[in-house]
């Protein structure tokens, strides 16, 4: 397979804009033409398929671990919990935190980080922001 780049030809076109093109085809010279928003396209696919195979592999791996440790007698059958944490942005997470404290008079940490599914470490140190920002009062 070859593959040639061809760039725009008008002056004063960027050569990464759009209009860029990738020509894919064999070496005998039969080309076939792919815009550049076709490959990004393409791209983005490839990778959303990627990620849902890693998610997958994931998935059965931490159930294995479980299976494993119930059967070694280290968890009972229907012990514990597997909490799937998120991964939000910094100032969505504030957001959430300062909401669920309207709500409640008194939390600990582990209650935020289980309750909105949140890493821990992440929680303890956005009520600490929230705190120097006056915010929030540490209950006594």
């Amino acid at each position: 397979m070859a593959v040639r780049i061809v760039y725009p030809q008008e002056e004063g076109k960027d050569e990464r804009s759009q209009d860029t093109t990738i020509e894919v085809g064999s070496v005998t010279g039969t080309y076939q033409r792919i815009d550049f928003s076709q490959i990004v396209y393409l791209f983005a696919e490839m990778v959303r398929e990627e990620v849902r195979a890693m998610e997958a592999r994931m998935i059965e791996r931490i159930d294995r671990r479980i299976d494993e440790l119930v059967e070694r007698g280290n968890l009972e059958e229907g012990e514990g919990e597997v909490i799937v944490l998120r991964t939000i942005p910094r100032e969505q997470a504030k957001k959430e935190i300062l909401d669920l404290l309207d709500k409640y008079d008194k939390l600990y940490y582990g209650d935020i980080a289980e309750q909105l599914r949140l890493d821990l470490e992440q929680v303890v140190e956005i009520v600490g922001e929230l705190e120097k920002e006056g915010k929030i009062e540490e209950a006594k």
